[in-house]
């Protein structure tokens, strides 16, 4: 199997790892999406800019930053009130540390470029919803987007087109949280 081959189909199974998007001119880019640099804790503007941030996590290989695009504990806890074993919010956490630890098994050499981003479904969460055993407690919004990117390794390029999706916690920005 071709390397690009190989790590495409390695980043689909990391659950859809493929949409983890990484730019060689990430600034350029950046400029020309409209984007700003801006304090993650807050969310990113765009779901465009959770992917161009990602992007810049996975190159970079940087677990800080990568964390950065998921939602952080405290404002899950300020969005959610969940029950249970297995809520909502526990497989949040787990799916943003699962992310950060495929960097060193699955994309030491991997180089991504994002290319596109169209956005497939939208879905509003209004306050004191309940819905897998949580209570939203604050306004969300989901999309679910197809990501486009070039997927280099070992010299090899293939272009993949990957579902992600983000949410905004209220008045908040965007963040990944599903991959």
């Amino acid at each position: 199997m071709p390397v690009v081959q190989r790590e495409r189909s390695r980043l689909l199974g990391l659950p859809r790892l493929g949409t983890a998007l990484s730019l060689g001119g990430v600034l350029c880019v950046m400029a020309l999406m409209g984007c700003q640099r801006q304090d993650s804790r807050q969310g990113f503007e765009s779901p465009a800019a959770v992917a161009v941030a990602m992007a810049q996590a996975v190159t970079a290989q940087d677990r800080g930053r990568l964390r950065s695009v998921f939602p952080s504990d405290a404002l899950l806890l300020d969005a959610l009130e969940c029950n249970g074993p297995d809520s909502q919010l526990q497989r949040a956490q787990r799916e943003r540390e699962s992310f950060v630890r495929e960097l060193d098994d699955d994309l030491a050499e991997v180089s991504m470029q994002y290319v596109s981003t169209k956005q497939r479904k939208s879905r509003s969460i209004a306050k004191d919803t309940q819905q897998n055993g949580c209570r939203a407690k604050m306004d969300m919004q989901l999309r679910r987007i197809q990501v486009k990117m070039q997927v280099t390794s070992e010299g090899q390029t293939d272009e993949v087109s990957e579902p992600l999706t983000v949410v905004r916690f209220g008045k908040r920005g965007w963040f990944l949280v599903d991959h």
